[in-house]
């Protein structure tokens, strides 16, 4: 049953699109998954984002910053 596995269960780290980058990076740091769901404002499940994105983020875009729904979209192309 669910509830003999609930102690194996790992919270889900969830963060907007419209999080700042370096806030991102730190709710990952800290998630025991090192993963977050990318949420919108409307709370709809965007995607997953992974330290490996942030890499690609920081090291493929390094002259963007600004916000995880601009940095996402980078992902996505």
């Amino acid at each position: 049953t669910l509830r003999d596995h609930s102690k194996s269960l790992v919270s889900v780290t969830t963060v907007r699109e419209r999080d700042p980058i370096d806030e991102v990076v730190k709710q990952i740091i800290n998630s025991p998954s090192h993963r977050a769901l990318v949420l919108d404002d409307q709370g709809h499940l965007r995607g997953i984002i992974s330290p490996k994105d942030i890499l690609r983020i920081l090291v493929g875009e390094e002259a963007r910053s600004g916000s995880l729904l601009n940095e996402f979209a980078i992902l996505q192309d």
